[in-house]
């Protein structure tokens, strides 16, 4: 069942017996701008923290037990050149004379928009609780802080900006930037959540083994029913695109034991229809433990502590990522030039790519098994609906991938992005 609640505002109620739990998200979506993430990943702190009617964290956590063990969570995505707000529960599904499933569901709705609508306010209702706003700001701001010290983490967000640095919408990943932190203000805090409830497209979507109808009625005579819709603003998803003309690089040097390396390529206007050929390029490559990165530059040369490739689907961008020992830098660059060098002259063997085909497919398989997974596909239908596939689609489209379409993506490929991180100590 998919129903518009309002202008701007879709519920979809998936029936589906497998799961043990239902699952229901509540998700507002508004295309990313400069200094938006920041202050939207301080309110997804203040709003899932405490509310009227359930003013500290261990309030929440005792009101989720009552509710059979719920669990509630908050999370910032970003669907490429959209920013999500996520509110989220997972309750159990039973119905017995010991637990209603409607009932249950009901209430665990109504403690999820307690939290999105009713924050608690200061005075003069014009912004948050200064204590509450304070201390939330102060958490993240040593969340922030802290995050400095996983180099892992820290070269990834280097690189990222790298590769968009004439892209300054996408230059702050969702966790939030330091220095935007400090600068925002509990008033122009509010005035976001404001704007986000009158503005943001909003989606409903549960999973469920409760009767869709019974489900709509909650929702239909819920908060979220009852907003105003005048100001909703439609969204477009699209990819996000680099704009480098040159190689963007940076070295920086620390006194740590052990370097890291990251490079961004970028893949250019694919000639697929999909991005499977990709996704197996990348498991090929340096996303899978029997990849030629793992293989030649970590277990045979020992040139690197820790390697790996990712395909970044919404940017159509693949980035490596190593650990390696400072003075061997320019000997494991030369030898990860060395693998895409391969992989654009010579075609892979008839074994690897039946390999890396198994693997996509049963990671497709697997994720049939998480609701959340189901959810996530619900989104993004919704989000770009004439790119769903279904899994007989998938599981085609992958069959049909050939050593030439591998060989295809190898010669795309061009480096845009490099980031050094040397290690005085190693």
């Amino acid at each position: 069942m998919i129903k518009e609640l309002a202008n701007g505002i879709q519920v979809e109620i998936i029936e589906d017996d497998k799961f043990n739990t239902t699952r229901f998200e509540i998700d507002f979506f508004r295309p990313v701008a400069v200094k938006e993430t920041t202050t939207r990943k301080l309110l997804s702190n203040i709003l899932s923290h405490s509310c009227v009617d359930y003013p500290r964290m261990i309030d929440i956590s005792r009101r989720t037990m009552d509710l059979y063990g719920a669990d509630l969570n908050c999370i910032n995505r970003q669907w490429s050149n959209l920013n999500n707000m996520n509110f989220s529960m997972e309750i159990i599904n039973d119905e017995t004379q010991v637990i209603d499933g409607v009932k249950l569901f009901s209430e665990s709705y109504d403690l999820l928009e307690k939290l999105i609508f009713t924050p608690i306010l200061n005075d003069t209702k014009d912004g948050f609780s200064e204590a509450i706003y304070s201390m939330e700001k102060d958490n993240l701001s040593s969340n922030l802080i802290s995050m400095k010290d996983n180099k892992e983490l820290s070269s990834y967000l280097k690189l990222w900006k790298l590769l968009f640095k004439d892209k300054p919408e996408y230059l702050v990943p969702v966790i939030g930037d330091f220095d935007e932190l400090i600068a925002t203000t509990n008033t122009e805090a509010f005035q976001h959540y404001q704007e986000m409830l009158k503005q943001d497209t909003i989606k409903i979507t549960v999973v469920t083994n409760l009767n869709s109808e019974d489900v709509w009625q909650v929702i239909s005579h819920s908060r979220i029913a009852e907003l105003d819709t005048k100001e909703r603003k439609d969204i477009a998803w699209k990819r996000q695109l680099t704009d480098l003309n040159d190689v963007a690089e940076q070295v920086e040097h620390e006194q740590i034991n052990q370097s890291r390396l990251a490079l961004g390529y970028e893949l250019g206007n694919t000639k697929f229809d999909n991005n499977i050929p990709y996704q197996l390029f990348n498991l090929i490559l340096g996303g899978d433990d029997q990849s030629l990165l793992f293989q030649n530059v970590r277990e045979k040369n020992s040139l690197a502590y820790s390697v790996n490739s990712q395909y970044h689907s919404f940017s159509n961008i693949l980035t490596i990522h190593a650990g390696i020992d400072g003075k061997q830098v320019r000997r494991a660059i030369d030898l990860i030039n060395q693998q895409i060098i391969t992989l654009k002259n010579e075609s892979v063997s008839d074994d690897t790519l039946a390999h890396v085909k198994k693997v996509l497919v049963q990671k497709r398989k697997l994720s049939n098994d998480r609701i959340s997974s189901k959810i996530n596909r619900a989104i993004w239908t919704f989000l770009r609906p004439k790119k769903t596939i279904n899994d007989e689609q998938y599981f085609d489209m992958v069959e049909k991938i050939t050593k030439e379409d591998i060989q295809g993506v190898a010669k795309e490929l061009k480096l845009v992005a490099t980031y050094q991180l040397i290690g005085e100590n190693s």
